[in-house]
């Protein structure tokens, strides 16, 4: 079944002196691949292990740095500069920025998306369940930049697109690319964002109610039918499945957009604890009348 093999066209590249993470990569290779890759696995005889073998045929060792291979008058050109000399200034050894991807399609109709993430602005969200700040960088086909700070789920490679409450607008201008980086990675806001994940965490909730109460990208019958799945019934469960069938979605656009349905689904339960918490305090506050027997 070898000849059922496609290979995805990705034209991955290299930020600067970072070179795209590969076990990142291998990830997002297996799934997009999913039976394909089983399928070509299983036909293979090679002194290397199969996956490995795979994987090195579609991911070579060191890729090109994407500056070096647009022109000063690319589109793209400008602010990819600045995210590189942004990342080479903040990458340090205790700082050591990892990129995931750096991606291009040139063209009227091509597009460009690079995804950071930064390990040493981490925090444990239960035990053995780490996520670090991040931020994405997206020049969709006829649109414009957008930079938005996305958390990095390790145990899953999940994305998370979460509001930092720092004044982060989605479209930035080219030259103000660079703050926009370090606003994303901040440790400050992402430390809020942890408190806020900790919290989804270890709230239980009712599927029904969550999903009335949010506005998602994603179908909710398929948050639901995933958040079952998962025997998780905390709002961190949520946000897990609805990230989850994020990570399936080929087109980055629409990936990043499915992926704000983390903020969407957080802000929900959220309000819900506000309003709880408001109605257990005008029952405490009101005025208890004795009971008085009459002579």
């Amino acid at each position: 079944m070898a000849g059922a093999f496609v290979q995805p066209s990705l034209m991955r590249y290299a930020l600067g002196s970072l070179q795209p993470d590969r076990s990142a990569f291998l990830v997002a290779f297996l799934s997009r691949l999913h039976v394909q890759l089983t399928q070509e696995l299983l036909s293979r005889e090679e002194t290397l292990s199969p996956l490995g073998a795979v994987l090195e045929r579609h991911e070579p060792q060191r890729h090109v740095d994407i500056c070096s291979q647009l022109d000063s008058y690319d589109r793209d050109w400008s602010w990819l500069q600045q995210v590189a000399a942004t990342v080479t200034e903040m990458a340090t050894a205790a700082r050591p920025l990892t990129l995931i991807d750096c991606e291009h399609t040139p063209g009227e109709a091509g597009s460009c998306m690079v995804l950071l993430h930064d390990p040493a602005v981490a925090a444990a969200i239960r035990v053995n369940d780490t996520v670090t700040a991040g931020v994405a960088l997206l020049r969709a086909p006829n649109a414009e930049l957008m930079v938005m700070p996305r958390l990095f789920r390790k145990v899953c490679s999940n994305g998370a697109v979460l509001d930092l409450g720092n004044g982060i607008e989605d479209d930035v201008a080219p030259w103000a690319v660079g703050d926009a980086v370090r606003a994303c990675l901040g440790v400050d806001a992402n430390e809020r964002v942890f408190a806020r994940l900790r919290a989804a965490a270890a709230t239980a909730a009712d599927p029904d109610d969550l999903l009335a109460r949010a506005t998602l990208a994603t179908p909710s019958d398929d948050v639901a039918a995933e958040w079952r799945a998962g025997h998780d019934r905390s709002v961190f469960g949520a946000i897990n499945a609805a990230t989850g069938l994020a990570h399936a979605e080929r087109d980055p656009r629409r990936r990043l957009e499915l992926e704000r349905d983390a903020e969407r689904l957080l802000a929900a339960a959220e309000s819900r604890a506000e309003e709880m918490a408001c109605r257990r305090s005008l029952v405490s506050s009101r005025p208890r009348h004795a009971i008085v027997s009459l002579p």
